[in-house]
Parts: structure tokens; C-alpha cells; sequence
């Protein structure tokens, strides 16, 4: 068994059964590996870097579960940016895995005489929430509980996985952990819940209000709240209004929905909201 074998693995465990990837020599360890374990996981070979992001966080939003691209040294990784972004504003959790040159060519990078490698890490710190780079296949399962656990917890979102050449094909000695982090595998992981006095106090304000109006982000999408958006939207007669990402929370053909709220939104969505004397947001980013 190799760190790709484990990888595959670990990944299974946490109930990710997808992989979208463009294929690369220093991932072939794991693209191997989640050939040899089909039709548990899934393969889905891409034909370009960048559609690998978008097939990630598109899956995470449909199944509630991380989504996982796969991209090789240097040219593969300059194309996840666009996607990656994407994932981060929209809070949508998807693990990047990217490979790297071997460790002893390390001191040739920064000299730009190591074919495609570069500064990855510079490149994917900006656009997500953690990354992590592998140095040995025992911290494994340790560096994929990290990754996991800031990506579905707190406001979720993109983080990397950098993974050496070499490091991809090590054989796993023997004793080293094989402990999946399974309750970081979906999302949202750790949901908080307002205290009981706030949602009293919040439910008396609605209630007496004269034009109350209601806007949903894409929080209320990720926590699976649709329904709950509109039986209390049609409880108190609100219209609804969304934004970007919360486009989807309530049927566009609802009596109640107004559109999309935004300086390229609908104006009807701007003229409820703006009359309203108590407006409720559902699933918003914190500050």
C-alpha cells in the first residue's frame, strides 16, 4: 500500500466516493488507486484543471458532501484558482489534492530550474481556508483530519492538499494511523444554533411587525432549510428574497418570492426589502 492507496481509503471512510481529476504523473498513485477500488469510487477524468473546481463544489452542494479535485505540479494548479474562488465566497467546502515535484528538488524551485514546479502554496493560500502540505505518509490521516475539519466547520470552504511526487508513491509502514476523520466528511459538520432567548426575542419582533420581509443566502441552501424558509415565509405572509447563493431556497413561481436581491438583482426584491420594518436573514455569511 502506497500514500495514494491510503488516501483512497481514508477518503472512502469520510464518504467521499467521487474523485474529478485530470490525469498527471505525480498523481498517478492515487488516480490508481481509485481505479483499483471502482465501482466504490468513482473516477471522473476532466479536460481541464478548471472544470475539476467547478465538478468539486457542485457536487459538495448536491450531496452534502466534500467535494474532491485532483490536479498535477504546477500547470494543473494554475487552473484552480477561478473554481476555488467560487468555492470560498459561496462557502462551499471541496478538498483540492495537488501533487509536487519530489522533496529533494525543492532547492531547484526557487531557482526555476525544476520542470512545472512553483510556489503552490502561495498560490492556494489566498483562495482557501487552510493548506497543508505532506511530508511523510504516517501524518496522513492527522493532516487530512485538519484539512477536513476547517473545511465542513465554522463558515465551510475550500482548503489543499499538497502531496510530493515521492511522498505519492512511499510505501505506508507499518502502524500508521488509518483512522478516517468520518465526521468531517459532511457538511455543515458542526452546525451552531441560536440561544433560545435570541430566537424568542426575533419571533416577537416578526410577529408584530407591519411589512416584514425575508432574504435567504446560501447557508439556508447548505443546511437543507427550504421548506422551513417557506412555511414560515407563508406563516407570516413575507416575501422572500435571495442572493446569489441562495438562489434555489424558494421556487421563483411562489406567490411569495420577490427575486434576487443585489446591485444586479431584481427590483422588486429591493422595493420589499426596503419597505419592510423588519427584515429576517436566513443563512448568512458572519462577519
Amino acid at each position: 500500500m502506497n500514500t495514494g492507496d491510503l488516501l483512497a481509503d481514508l477518503l472512502l471512510e469520510c464518504g467521499v466516493d467521487t474523485l474529478f481529476a485530470v490525469p498527471g504523473g505525480q498523481v498517478v498513485a492515487l488516480l490508481d488507486a481509485a481505479y483499483r477500488r471502482a465501482p466504490r469510487m468513482r473516477l471522473v477524468t476532466m479536460r481541464d484543471e478548471r472544470s475539476t473546481a467547478f465538478a468539486a463544489d457542485a457536487w459538495a452542494r448536491l450531496t452534502r458532501r466534500i467535494g474532491v479535485c485532483v490536479a498535477t505540479v504546477g500547470p494543473g494548479t494554475v487552473k484552480l484558482p477561478s473554481g476555488l474562488l467560487e468555492s470560498y465566497n459561496a462557502s462551499v467546502p471541496i478538498l483540492a489534492i495537488v501533487s509536487d515535484v519530489n522533496r529533494d528538488w525543492y532547492p531547484l524551485v526557487y531557482r526555476g530550474a525544476a520542470t512545472q514546479a512553483m510556489d503552490q502554496e502561495a498560490l492556494l493560500r489566498p483562495l482557501t481556508k487552510r493548506v497543508a502540505r505532506l511530508n511523510t505518509p504516517a501524518q496522513l490521516a492527522e493532516v487530512l483530519a485538519t484539512l477536513l475539519r476547517a473545511a465542513t466547520t465554522g463558515r465551510p470552504g475550500p482548503v489543499a492538499l499538497i502531496v510530493p511526487h515521492d511522498v505519492f508513491d512511499a510505501p505506508v509502514p507499518e502502524g500508521v494511523s488509518r483512522r478516517a476523520p468520518v465526521e468531517w466528511g459532511r457538511f455543515p459538520a458542526a452546525p451552531t444554533a441560536p440561544a433560545p432567548d435570541a430566537v424568542a426575542r426575533a419571533a416577537a419582533l416578526l410577529v408584530g411587525a407591519q411589512r416584514p420581509a425575508l432574504v435567504a443566502g446560501g447557508g439556508a441552501l447548505l443546511a437543507g432549510a427550504e421548506e422551513e424558509v417557506r412555511q414560515l415565509a407563508e406563516l407570516l405572509a413575507m416575501p422572500v428574497a435571495t442572493t446569489f447563493t441562495g438562489r434555489g431556497v424558494i421556487a421563483d413561481a411562489h406567490p411569495l418570492a420577490v427575486g434576487l436581491l443585489g446591485n444586479i438583482g431584481t427590483t422588486s426584491a429591493r422595493r420589499a426589502v426596503e419597505a419592510a420594518d423588519v427584515v429576517l436573514l436566513v443563512g448568512f455569511k458572519s462577519a
